[in-house]
């Protein structure tokens, strides 16, 4: 008799069109994970019925729980409607269209006025300041690469002195990609998730389940990791698939490191962390970081029903952590001063597809500085936390996604 191992499981999912029903049409895929705790985690209430014989007369279900996180490596493309339904929005595609990437020829001037103009008429159209957007295909490579806009129109584009044109080059052809997320207002989106254990045949459906947190975390020497929460409505479990069709594969771009995939593949790139146009940590270095995004849901429970009736939305909370060395008091001063300042920062695999993380308002804790033992680097940890100072118009988080197409 064959016993299960997490050695044969894998995660199946599907997005359904009605909150808590699996699609009976369609074809699922399978997703990327290194672990998972997700559960139907059901209530009991034992009967508090007074007799002669002192025992329990009945133990009832009263209440049920779809809900858990599954663990990941950060990755291209993988987890992107995930993102999308937990920030109620949607990759912009106005500038590259569905597939996020478009060609172009255009020509690179260097130096100091670091700009990349199309050659075409209006090809940047889409973009928008302070968007990340990588560049390839220049036969030298010399500028292949990806970019921080800081001016432009639809013809040129103005990127940051950190993030610099290597060489003059004219009329060249590139793949361009860049699309934007950001908090929106798209209906919410939910997914029936199955964990299969084929190795038994055995087959646990969550059904209705909201992406309701992610956590990335970054680390020297490490692969970004981190994990996608969900809230859902219910669960059933059965010797055979519950999803319809064929599960096509997941994607297969490669792993996103915390080193070499942390900055921009042109220039000195990094982690921008800004008071204005003035980097903050342009004399020191982080050693880790996190970042959390937490959509606040919450199930609906109703007579007659185990499980949930419904999943509502809340206020986002997002924050973050930095452990930055201490070379001066600049940063210590700007948390004492309660300034509001932007973070930004690229991640990506080893080929120049991943994402762009922008915080354009946060405030930073006042760290503790203490020299805990000998021999240690002194470091301030500092919390943050994101927000929008007009909430019509400003999104807390930014999100860019730049690569191969998809």
């Amino acid at each position: 008799m064959a016993l299960a191992s997490s050695s044969s499981a894998q995660l199946g999912y599907i997005e359904e069109d009605t909150l808590g029903t699996t699609p009976g049409t369609g074809n699922g895929k399978i997703l990327r994970m290194t672990g998972e705790d997700l559960n139907f985690t059901v209530s009991r209430e034992s009967s508090k019925e007074i007799n002669a014989s002192r025992q329990t007369s009945d133990s009832i279900q009263v209440d049920a729980e779809a809900a858990g996180s599954v663990n990941l490596e950060m990755s291209y493309s993988e987890y992107d409607p995930f993102l999308e339904a937990l920030l109620a929005g949607s990759f912009d595609t106005s500038f590259a269209g569905s597939t996020n990437t478009k060609q172009l020829t255009v020509s690179f001037v260097a130096g100091g006025t670091n700009t990349i103009t199309d050659d075409g008429s209006d090809g940047f159209a889409g973009l928008v300041v302070g968007q990340w957007v990588s560049f390839v295909g220049d036969s030298s490579a010399a500028n292949d690469g990806i970019y921080l806009i800081t001016a432009m129109t639809d013809d040129e584009l103005t990127v940051d002195a950190s993030t610099p044109v290597s060489t003059t080059a004219a009329s060249v052809l590139v793949n361009v990609s860049s699309s934007r997320l950001e908090i929106g207002t798209v209906a919410q989106r939910s997914f029936s998730v199955e964990k299969q254990f084929t190795d038994v045949d055995q087959y646990f459906i969550m059904k209705g389940m909201c992406p309701s947190k992610l956590d990335l975390s970054f680390s020297t020497g490490a692969i970004v990791t981190g994990s996608v929460g969900f809230l859902g409505t219910g669960s059933a479990r059965a010797d055979a698939t519950a999803l319809p069709g064929t599960l096509a594969a997941a994607e297969s771009f490669g792993l996103i490191n915390s080193v070499t995939g942390v900055g921009a593949v042109a220039g000195a790139g990094g982690i921008f962390l800004r008071d204005g146009s003035t980097n903050l940590l342009a004399d020191t270095f982080v050693q880790s970081m996190a970042i959390s995004v937490d959509a606040a849901l919450r199930t609906q429970k109703s007579i007659g029903v185990l499980g949930a009736a419904g999943v509502a939305t809340g206020t986002f909370k997002i924050t973050g952590s930095l452990e930055v060395y201490l070379a001066d008091g600049e940063l210590y001063d700007k948390a004492l001063d309660d300034t509001t300042v932007s973070i930004t920062f690229p991640i990506h695999d080893s080929s120049g597809n991943g994402y762009a993380f922008t915080f354009s308002d946060i405030k930073l804790g006042v760290p503790t500085v203490a020299a805990g033992s000998m021999d240690s680097d002194i470091v301030l940890s500092f919390e943050f936390d994101a927000l929008a100072p007009d909430t019509s118009t400003d999104s807390c988080i930014k999100i860019d996604r730049f690569g191969e197409a998809i």
